[in-house]
Order: C-alpha cells, then structure tokens, then sequence
C-alpha cells in the first residue's frame, strides 16, 4: 500500500476554470504530495492553447506537475497518445469526464493498461457513452455522490462493486470562516448591511437561472434591501435583458468569472444552487458549506447528502421558485438560526469532503485494484 504510483490524470477540459477541471487539479495536487509521480494531459479542443488557457493551468508547475496538450477528437493525436502510453509504464491512468475516457480508450486499443479509472460526476443516465463505462479495461468508476451510483446501478445497470463513491474535495485552508468578505464588498460598492444572496454557476440550461430570478422578484418585493450576487462567466449578457424585463436588474449584480471564489462567497449572507438536473454534488455548495455559509439547494442529486434540511441548510423541491423564495426568506429573517446551519455546514463537509479524506480514499482504491489485477 505504500508504493508510489506513476499516474495520469487525463482531463477533457482545456483549462483548469471549470469546475470538474478544478477537482482534477486538486487531486493531482494532492497524490503529488502523498509522494505519487503525477502528469496531466488537456484537451486542445481547436487545435491550439491560448494564454487564458495557460494562465490557469500554470499553477501545475508550482507542485512540479508535468502537463501536456493533446487534440482529444484527432485520431493522429490518439495515435501519438499510443506512443506515450508504450514508453511509459503508467500504473495508473485517471480520466476526467467522458471525451478523456473516450480517447483513453482509443489510444489504448489492443493495449493492456495496468488499471484505468474514470469520474462520474453528474447524475444523468448514460446513453451514447455507455459502451465506454462498460469497457473492460475500465476498473472503476469514482462516482462525485451516492445518488450518482444509484443512477448508474439502477437506471444504466452498470455493476455496483465496479463504482466507488468518492465525494469532491475542497482545501480547507482555501475555504475557510476566517476570510474576510469585506474586500469584495467594497470592490462592488456594497454597504456592510445590505444583505447578499448568492448564486455561483457556468451560463447552461440546468443551472436553473430563470427559476433563480422568479424567486429573486419574490424576495425583492419583501425584501427591497438585498442584493442578488451572479458569479460567473457571460452571464450578465445571457440573463441582464431578462433581469430588466422582470424589473429586478437593480438588486442584480453581476461579478463575471472570478478566480478567488474563497473571497466572493465570504461576502456573501446566503449560497443559493438552483439547479434543475445533471449534477453530481455542486461544488459552490460544498465550498459554501466550508466556508460556513448557510445554503439553499434544490433537491437535485447529491445535494441532500450535504445539505439536510434545517440542519445545514435550506433543501427545497427542483423547479419551485416559490419554494426557493421561500425558503431564502426564511434564512433573511432567521440570520442566527442561518449561521448555525453555516456552522453545522462546515463539520458535514470537513468529515467528507477535505481534498486529504478524497486523496487518501482514492490512492486506497487505486492500490486495491492493481493488487486484485497483480494476483490474477
């Protein structure tokens, strides 16, 4: 069990912005300093790296993180990606959403691999990319929740020993109560009492943005003195000409995307996910949750497994603004009540989800397959 492990981290992203890309990096970061050899491969989508996408993976040289770009949808570069895996004896190669494991499978084709793993991290029912989770050189599935192996043992039929539930980590001394949110406040003009909801999600459909903004008209009409805080990228020019059409552009705030997400939940009051499907457990959440802030979550996959109601936060059911009004009026008018849901938070996700527990699990998995595979 203490052998060091030469592993491959193959990611479909081209950057480390998004946040399953995000995970990735944390893991690589972490069997790192467990002492692994590590190396990351991206995908160049296009054909080529732009300076924003080597601006956030950069950081991987920080940690000595040898990376690589490969044009994941090329069956040239599947054919170089052969080549490396015959040079190099990889104990372990990781892959990271379904274009990794895709070319994986490919470059691999007619090869042994010592053990291939992949991640699952939404909870939709596989359809096109089935064949490549029923693959036999496919070893396990890391599954971001248990709702997410429920739907690939019951609705995809996958086997259940082939799944291990391996919760998304955060770095807790990243994301941590102590951070003061003030500096964002003041970045954006926002009064110290002026209470600030906020929702941290990419621009797509299952995010449930327009659902979040009927429940914003709701609470502004009750509550005229909040301000409803939009984190991330091309949202405003998606969403601002719905916001105006509602009447609610002037408690909206929109901060683009950010890279210090610590400080921009820290100046918030409450976390909100309005997610409507195809999550896994929404990381905005779980950092939320970390940092101590009160939540409320949509009843979408694995968000109940963190978020229980009144305990640690608000749950309420998919697609029901008015139940998500609801439910962020109630943590308004009950702050303290909303602070110990905060506190109470951050030991749920202390105990599950610390990007140590999450490398120690998956570094356990890892050896308990090569040495299954060793005795055959």
């Amino acid at each position: 069990m203490n052998k060091k492990l030469n592993i491959l981290q193959v990611l479909s992203h081209r950057n480390l912005e998004r946040g399953g890309a995000v995970q990735a990096f944390l893991l690589a970061k972490g069997l790192k300093e467990r002492g692994h050899q590590v190396k990351c491969i991206f995908n160049m989508e296009d054909g080529t790296v732009t300076e924003k996408d080597m601006g956030s993976i950069k950081k991987l040289k920080d940690y000595s993180i040898e990376f690589e770009f490969f044009g994941m949808n090329s069956f040239r570069e599947a054919l170089r990606m052969r080549r490396i895996l015959k040079l190099n004896d990889y104990d372990v190669i990781h892959t990271h959403r379904d274009i990794a494991l895709r070319f994986i499978l490919r470059a691999a084709s007619g090869m042994k691999l010592k053990s291939l793993f992949t991640n699952r991290g939404n909870n939709y029912i596989l359809k096109n990319e089935k064949k490549l989770f029923f693959s036999k050189k496919l070893d396990r599935v890391m599954a971001v929740a248990e709702a997410v192996k429920d739907v690939l043992v019951k609705k995809s039929g996958m086997p259940a020993e082939k799944i291990e539930v391996v919760y998304g980590s955060f770095d807790p001394e990243m994301f941590t109560p102590e951070i003061d949110g003030k500096e964002v406040r003041r970045e954006f003009n926002i009064r110290d009492d002026v209470p600030v909801i906020g929702n941290i999600a990419a621009p797509q459909g299952k995010k449930g943005h327009p659902l979040f903004f009927e429940a914003a008209k709701k609470v502004i009409a009750a509550r005229s003195d909040v301000l409803f805080m939009m984190v991330g990228s091309r949202l405003e020019e998606k969403f601002l000409p719905i916001a105006k059409e509602m009447g609610i552009e002037k408690n909206l705030l929109f901060t683009g995307f950010r890279n210090d997400i610590a400080r921009v939940i820290a100046a918030m009051d409450i976390s909100v996910c309005s997610a409507t499907k195809g999550e896994g457990l929404t990381g905005a959440i779980r950092e939320s949750l970390a940092m101590a802030r009160p939540v409320v979550s949509t009843d979408v996959a694995g968000n109940r497994e963190i978020v229980i109601h009144k305990k640690t936060g608000m749950l309420v059911p998919v697609k029901n603004p008015d139940a998500l009004a609801d439910a962020i009026l109630y943590l308004l008018n009950h702050m303290d009540e909303g602070k110990q849901m905060g506190l109470e938070g951050r030991k749920i996700v202390l105990q599950k989800c610390t990007n140590k527990i999450r490398c120690e699990k998956v570094e356990k998995i890892y050896h308990e397959v090569l040495e299954r595979k060793s005795t055959r």
